[in-house]
């Protein structure tokens, strides 16, 4: 037996890995003993066959009262954060769901970040550490998100949300919102709805005087058109006025 100590071996590495293709057996020694051997690669066509843990396994599903992959829209992430009353209880069981996980994509961060600098969304100094410190996970912008914002229709125009259903889709999550327009595009969604007795006692608190079909006209803007950011009724002196935040 031929022992190639260690300072052979990486001077004629190449020549003894000729050796070992052309059949022959190659020692590597140190100080004289040998400590490995060279042998020529054989790949296995072993064929793969599924099944190795047939019946051991079981896949949480949501209607076994499994997980969900959950993805924030912007509105229900600012609403999480401020609890505010208009995140349904449903989303809010959901998110609090310790089985969830739950996605915040770069493009809501995004969309915060441009509202912030346009003066129409105010958020604390330490809004970025405080997000840090939720239990969410963040969601990345790719190129395959990217290409499939392309391939939507045109049901819904606003960019921020036409990556946030591209990103749905591609990623096989559940998107957590309150624009109802989101729908058309098949996408796993729960929705935010505003329950309607409380915001019959909202507009009556502003304004007991206000003809019911003025009224009636109020309760449908607020269940037809959820804003990105919610509406407020406020009542001042007998005036109502609504503000889009």
């Amino acid at each position: 037996m031929l022992i190639n100590n260690i300072s052979e071996a990486k001077a004629q590495l190449s020549a003894l890995i000729e050796k070992v293709m052309a059949g022959q057996e190659v020692i590597i020694g140190k100080a004289g003993k040998p400590v490995a051997k060279l042998v020529r690669y054989e790949r296995s066509e072993k064929p793969r066959r599924p099944g190795a843990l047939r019946g051991k396994i079981k896949i949480a599903s949501v209607r076994d009262g499994g997980f969900m992959n959950l993805l924030l829209d912007t509105h229900v992430l600012l609403w999480w954060l401020d609890d505010n009353p208009s995140l349904s209880k449903k989303a809010k069981t959901e998110i609090s769901d310790g089985k969830n996980l739950v996605f915040v994509s770069a493009v809501v961060i995004w969309e915060i970040r441009i509202k912030q600098a346009l003066g129409k969304l105010q958020i604390p100094r330490n809004f970025r550490r405080v997000l840090d410190d939720q239990p969410f996970e963040m969601l990345d912008i790719t190129v395959e998100h990217a290409h499939a914002v392309g391939d939507l229709p045109s049901h819904h125009r606003d960019p921020f949300d036409r990556m946030l259903v591209a990103q749905a889709q591609v990623e096989g999550l559940t998107l957590v919102t309150g624009d109802i327009r989101l729908k058309k595009y098949k996408i796993p969604l729960i929705e935010l709805r505003l329950n309607i007795t409380r915001i019959r006692k909202m507009v009556q608190v502003c304004s007991t005087d206000l003809p019911w079909h003025l009224m009636n006209k109020l309760i449908t803007l607020f269940e037809g058109i959820p804003k990105q950011f919610g509406l407020t009724v406020v009542g001042l002196t007998g005036v109502l006025g609504i503000f889009h935040q």
